[in-house]
């Protein structure tokens, strides 16, 4: 991506992607909700997913090279250099101490925070709420329920890349952009505490889902943005935010 887009338009590129990516948890959790819901036995659904794997790894062999922005010549000479290994490593803490990168390490760990609540946390919790509320509804009914409410986590990440937060951050920049985030950010957070205070599935598990969706996706377009194109090397910041 940092080197298909420009800075005039990295925050569609970047939003463009994240869309792409998460459409996945839209089509996956509805494979996962129909496949359950029809009684199959779970090794069923694993098999389906690991076919899918292979294919999506295959296709990737078919990627063509991408038509690079212009760029000066210090730049494309840094990326023609090969790096050795040792100095990839020693380059990748030495850039965890620079003062751009400190002052977006709080939302990398934010990213990782953020996709541990929905992994670990979004299923377990529905499935609870719906104990107390739609009993009685088998193990795999409840499971299909959940997955079908956790679908349009995806449906916000879709917006929040695409239609949301990259728009915003190329039209009216960063600042703007990561107002409107922390924003998002909030009303999300606060949506998950009141649906577990209230602990009844409603209404609010489909809201709770999107909005989480809605800014977990603006947050990974706005640090994929910075990443990308405020520094001079374009895969050892992408390292550092894997490494935090």
């Amino acid at each position: 991506m940092s080197e298909c887009a420009c800075k005039e338009n990295k925050g569609f590129f970047n939003g463009y992607f994240w869309a792409i990516f998460s459409s996945s948890f839209v089509i996956g959790n509805i494979i996962g909700a129909v496949v359950l819901q029809n009684g199959c036995k779970k090794s069923s659904l694993f098999l389906i997913f690991a076919a899918l794997a292979v294919v999506g790894s295959l296709l990737m062999c078919f990627l063509r090279k991408p038509e690079l922005q212009q760029q000066s010549e210090d730049e494309a000479e840094a990326e023609t250099e090969e790096k050795r290994p040792l100095e990839s490593i020693k380059d990748t803490f030495k850039l965890l101490i620079n003062k751009k990168m400190l002052g977006l390490v709080p939302l990398m760990i934010w990213s990782g925070l953020s996709m541990a609540v929905y992994a670990g946390i979004f299923i377990p919790l529905m499935i609870r709420t719906m104990n107390s509320t739609l009993s009685p509804l088998s193990q795999n009914q409840q499971s299909a329920k959940a997955l079908y409410t956790f679908s349009l986590l995806g449906v916000g990440e879709i917006v929040g890349g695409v239609l949301f937060i990259g728009p915003i951050r190329d039209r009216f920049g960063n600042k703007t952009a990561y107002s409107i985030q922390s924003l998002l950010t909030i009303v999300a957070i606060s949506l998950v505490l009141i649906y577990s205070h209230q602990n009844t599935f409603s209404f609010l598990a489909y809201l709770m889902c999107f909005f989480w969706g809605l800014q977990d996706s603006g947050l990974n377009t706005l640090i994929y943005c910075v990443l990308g194109f405020e520094f001079e090397d374009k895969s050892t910041p992408f390292a550092v935010f894997k490494f935090t």
